[in-house]
């Protein structure tokens, strides 16, 4: 999906008329999203609340999938809506280090967060255990494994763990 980037009147970078969207969400979950199917519905809906057309998906890994096996592949960049470059295409953003912070929510709004990725900056799984039950689990005895959305080294995806009660974003892409 190629999305224009005029998004609250921001005109894109020189040269660049489209590209995927890549937000952090606004809002904050615990470990039981529902797994990948509902982490991607929550996506979904705030792109859909935020006016952004297309299909999102989470940056998440479950046993039943990670974005190295879900995702398109696309030629085109990823930007937040402002048009800030993450990275050229799929090759750039899974090479270990993005262009710029994924640090904007759906409505444009920067913000610091952990979001919940159990994702290598390759696209693969990071953690085989599954982070908090397959994101079925709010248990504060497990654990996931969470992004730094101020980093834009392999951090950005793999940067620590944290409790599966404890509330955490997610990162969602433009398909």
């Amino acid at each position: 999906m190629c999305q224009l980037l005029t998004k609250a009147g921001i005109p894109p970078p020189s040269g660049l008329t489209c590209a995927n969207l890549v937000f952090q969400t606004s809002l904050q979950y615990n470990g039981n999203l529902g797994g990948l199917t509902g982490a991607n519905q929550l996506c979904n809906t705030l792109a859909a609340n935020a006016k952004l057309s297309g299909t999102f998906k989470a940056w998440l890994s479950t046993s039943a999938g990670s974005p190295s096996t879900t995702f398109t592949e696309p030629l085109i960049p990823y930007t937040p809506v402002d048009g800030t470059l993450i990275a050229k295409n799929w090759t750039d953003l899974i090479s270990g280090t993005l262009r710029s912070f994924i640090d904007e929510d759906e409505n444009g709004v920067v913000g610091a967060g952990a979001p919940w990725t159990n994702t290598n900056a390759n696209g693969t799984l990071a953690n085989s255990n599954n982070g908090c039950s397959d994101f079925t689990s709010a248990s504060q005895t497990e654990r996931g494994v969470i992004g730094n959305s101020a980093e834009i080294q392999s951090q950005w995806t793999n940067y620590g763990v944290k409790p599966c009660n404890i509330t955490s974003q997610l990162y969602c892409f433009q398909q």
